[in-house]
């Protein structure tokens, strides 16, 4: 990555595909989660659970 880019956009990518997404401070560092529908089969139908 070049100095005149901005970066962060994987951020923006985990948002626009996840469910819920949660950062949490921890004594040290932070704790990211975010959630995910998993897909069953080649078709892309939801299978309900998270990740």
């Amino acid at each position: 990555m070049g100095p005149g880019r901005g970066g962060q956009h994987g951020l923006g990518i985990v948002m626009a595909v996840c469910q819920s997404f949660e950062v949490r401070r921890e004594p040290v560092g932070e704790r990211v989660r975010a959630a995910i529908v998993l897909a069953d089969g080649p078709g892309g139908d939801s299978a309900g659970r998270l990740l």
